[in-house]
């Protein structure tokens, strides 16, 4: 599946739950879905590679 694809799929699912008063919790994590993949989409563009290490901190390191 493409990363295209992918943030299509992920904001469907963050639709479908905003249109039916989903809980809070499950419109975060489908928020957080989406974010996820729009980053990946970027970071294959630029050439840094998938957010395998989206957890570690950001530092001002050069």
């Amino acid at each position: 599946m493409s990363s295209i694809d992918k943030i299509e799929k992920a904001r469907n699912k963050l639709h479908h739950a905003i249109s039916n008063n989903f809980g809070e919790e499950k419109i975060l994590k489908y928020s957080r879905q989406v974010d996820k993949h729009i980053i990946d989409y970027y970071r294959n563009i630029f050439g840094k590679g998938p957010s395998q290490n989206s957890k570690k901190p950001i530092t001002d390191e050069v």
